[in-house]
């Protein structure tokens, strides 16, 4: 199922405040949790859900609000678990908030061969000691590092730096359940090394003792004075992240959702300036790896397709693009990089929420209605929307002439413009063959 999101709501909107019970964007922060929470717990790779950011800055001609399009899409194996993510969606707490519209196809995204992913962050951190040192020590030690979400998410940031961009741009976030047990076990058996690193039960004593014996004849020997012992100085550093490892572990028990979440544009510095934005305003303290490719071809092509998920997860090449290591040892725990608990997901498998001020590139669901130009009297420009870009004064904020048969006040400052309205408004129902005259 393909469905398209037109508006986005206005979490200052009293309807809304009084549907979430206080905080509307906390409330649709759970409603994502609970679609999500849905998903994980389908069976692996029956199911997947995507959201998709279509960014055109040349928009279809009908205002700078009509830059940025966004999409739902989901799948599921079989006919009933189409039938029942689309009563999920459809039905669901989230479309309190949000319209749905189905759609037949996604419009094409031409010429973005600049991409990137973004991932947990994992890392390769050198040991204090060599295995000359303590032949247990690793040549490297594995660490990642778990999502930090943003549960007050809106996007808008990215709505802001979207405004600036003046090339396409496509955002997909998509999530899948997925069966980790091959993860654990191999976490389990790193955790076992790891641990073994400052410890000697493995190394007998006894066997080197100074202790003098009684032989079969019945005679005294001396024990052994002199003896050889491997050296096994202790690595802190290995405790240290023996402890990280353990309470991401704690994690690993919960269900789990694969993610991919990918950035494309045409040109690097762009596509990583979108990423670096979706993940700062999606997660918390830096948690998570930016991953940059450019293609030869259009790696965002096929966005127009369904992707069937996997019931495993896919294991990453032995080195990803820009990576810092280049291991086969740590090959089982890789895929971990890619797949996460809800919880961590929450901060970033979401739609944009309005604020205060209008969105640039998308309508907020009280916005006025769109008309055409030539219906409607000029007010003024909204200077918060646009403000960033020097294409014109911002949003033009209109009333229609069918409006003004009515009574019209104008209130302000001195000194605000009242004058200068409604001269501009007289001057606009004159060229419009209105007849003005003065009030008794």
């Amino acid at each position: 199922m393909l469905y398209e999101i037109q508006e986005v709501p206005d979490p200052t909107c009293l309807e809304y405040q009084a549907v979430a019970g206080g905080s509307v964007v906390g409330a649709i922060g759970r409603c994502f949790e609970y679609l999500l929470r849905a998903l994980a717990c389908m069976s692996a790779g029956s199911c997947s859900a995507e959201i998709i950011y279509l960014f055109n800055p040349k928009g279809n001609g009908r205002g700078r609000q009509t830059r940025l399009k966004l999409y739902l899409r989901s799948w599921a194996s079989d006919r009933p678990g189409a039938h029942n993510l689309d009563r999920l969606v459809r039905a669901g707490p989230i479309s309190l908030y949000y319209k749905f519209l189905p759609i037949e196809r996604i419009p094409q995204a031409n010429d973005l061969r600049a991409s990137c992913e973004i991932v947990r962050r994992e890392d390769l951190v050198k040991p204090l000691h060599s295995a000359d040192k303590n032949y247990k020590i690793l040549a490297y030690y594995y660490t990642l590092t778990l999502f930090t979400p943003n549960r007050e998410n809106d996007y808008l940031m990215l709505d802001r730096v979207l405004d600036c961009i003046d090339e396409p741009v496509a955002i997909t976030i998509r999530v899948q359940p997925v069966d980790i047990s091959p993860q654990i076990h191999a976490h389990t058996a790193y955790m076992a090394r790891l641990g073994a690193i400052n410890n000697r039960w493995d190394i007998d004593d006894e066997a080197f003792s100074n202790t003098d014996y009684t032989g079969y004849d019945g005679r005294q020997y001396p024990g052994l004075r002199n003896h050889w012992k491997p050296l096994s100085y202790k690595d802190p550093l290995a405790n240290d992240i023996l402890q990280t490892e353990r309470q991401n572990h704690k994690t690993f028990r919960n269900l789990h959702l694969s993610f991919k979440i990918k950035a494309d544009a045409e040109t690097i510095p762009i596509v990583r300036l979108v990423a670096s934005v979706l993940g700062d305003s999606a997660f918390e303290d830096g948690s998570f790896r930016i991953l940059v490719k450019e293609n030869g071809k259009t790696p965002s092509g096929n966005l127009t397709e369904t992707r069937q998920p996997t019931d495993t997860l896919a294991l990453p090449s032995t080195q990803d693009a820009n990576s810092d290591f280049d291991l086969k040892e740590y090959e089982q725990l890789r895929p971990l990089s890619r797949c996460a608990t809800v919880d961590e997901l929450l901060g970033v498998f979401r739609l944009p929420i309005g604020g205060y001020f209008s969105p640039c590139c998308i309508r907020k669901d009280t916005d006025p209605p769109q008309k055409k130009r030539e219906d409607q009297i000029l007010l003024g420009y909204d200077m918060e929307i646009g403000s960033n870009s020097t294409a014109d004064f911002g949003q033009p904020l209109c009333i229609g002439y069918d409006q003004m048969r009515k009574h019209l006040f104008i209130s302000s400052v001195p000194g605000g413009g009242k004058s200068t309205v409604g001269m501009n408004i007289l001057i606009q129902l004159y060229s419009g063959s209105w007849c003005c005259r003065d009030g008794d």
